[in-house]
């Protein structure tokens, strides 16, 4: 499946006008290309906050990335991915 992204969603979920998405993402690939380093950054933030609540030793690092990822996939695919 491909990947379709409205800016009409996005606009509304982001609370902005579709006019004023527009103006900062000129086209879709801007767009798609700030989300992914929006996604990449929290998902970044949430393995450095899980690596530090797991005890050191042996493993701490897969335990935290399986915490994210188990995290992440419970909280499902955002509505504007639709």
């Amino acid at each position: 499946a491909v990947l379709q992204v409205r800016h009409d969603k996005v606009a509304r979920q982001a609370g902005v006008s579709k006019g004023g998405l527009i103006h900062h993402f000129p086209s879709k690939e801007a767009l798609l290309g700030a989300m992914q380093d929006h996604a990449f950054h929290l998902v970044d933030t949430q393995l450095k906050k899980l690596y530090e609540e797991e005890p050191e030793g042996p493993g701490r690092y897969l335990r935290a990335y399986l915490r994210c990822n188990l995290e992440s996939i419970s909280q499902g695919i955002p509505s504007v991915f639709q």
